[in-house]
């Protein structure tokens, strides 16, 4: 079973913020000393990412525990295939 899950703008939002900290993550690695800086986005990015993904799973309930992504700018997110299912936690 693949697909394609509509999302609001508000997840959108979540995952775009996650997005932003690991970026401002990835500069920070680069800079002398900058290891706490980056240390705290990358805690805001993986923050962003479970509350983003529970939205999601929030929104359709049928996708847990499958294989599924998002891609940053698109207003989906996507099941790849039912072959290999994924351990649920």
């Amino acid at each position: 079973m693949t697909g394609e899950y509509k999302i609001s703008e508000e997840i959108i939002e979540m995952f775009d913020r996650a997005q932003v900290a690991e970026a401002c993550r990835d500069k920070c690695i680069d800079k002398l000393f900058g290891w706490k800086r980056a240390a705290h986005y990358g805690f805001e990015a993986v923050k962003w990412n479970r509350k983003a993904w529970d939205a999601v799973k929030a929104v359709y309930p049928e996708i847990r525990g499958k294989a599924i992504t998002y891609r940053y700018g698109s207003s989906s997110v996507s099941i790849k295939d039912d072959t290999a299912p994924r351990i649920q936690k």
